[in-house]
């Protein structure tokens, strides 16, 4: 069970700044946080910025947000923590050069079917590539004019956009691919 697994440490880092006067106020921040998961390889990371404006004359208010926040996830090569858990742990995972064998255990077919089992290990070592990006942006606008105290007339305007991508590349050397 240890061939897969890591300790992993959380990490975040934030900063925002805030100034301004009395007609005009802004806030800019930003952040990143370092997700590295518990299966070696795998990987969670996120990040995020937003640009906050208000800017008040005579009765016009006007403010505007922008939002960005994204992620980028790594899976380990290794696969899923199952694979390993299921994998008794008195087969032999390496060869005695050092290599590592395709299958843990296997047998002949005896007129009730061939009997294998894979080796997680040896799919892990193979070139496995499976990441996912993902981005969204947002942007909202308002404006306020107030003729009196008692009338107030406000209009709003928001967009968004996101995209996420995904690669994914398996090898046919893969054991899920064996019959």
């Amino acid at each position: 069970m240890n061939e897969p697994l890591r300790t992993a440490t959380t990490n975040g880092h934030s900063l925002n700044v805030s100034g301004g006067s009395k007609e005009f106020m802004f806030t800019v921040g930003g952040n990143y946080r370092n997700f590295p998961g518990v299966m070696k390889g795998s990987d969670r990371n996120t990040y995020g910025g937003n640009v906050d404006v208000i800017y008040r004359k005579g009765r016009f208010n006007f403010s505007n947000r922008f939002n960005l926040n994204g992620t980028t996830a790594d899976e380990s090569p290794y696969g899923s923590f199952s694979l390993y858990s299921r994998a008794n742990p008195y087969y032999k995972k390496y060869n005695e050069d050092g290599s590592i064998p395709k299958n843990l255990e296997s047998s002949s077919d005896n007129g009730y079917g061939k009997y294998i089992v894979y080796n997680p290990l040896f799919d892990a070592q193979l070139n496995n590539i499976n990441n996912t990006k993902s981005n969204q942006f947002q942007n909202q606008l308002n404006i306020e004019y107030r003729p009196t105290n008692e009338w107030r007339f406000s209009s709003s305007v928001n967009g968004s956009r996101s995209s996420s991508s995904n690669k994914t590349f398996l090898p046919p050397e893969r054991t899920q691919f064996d019959e």
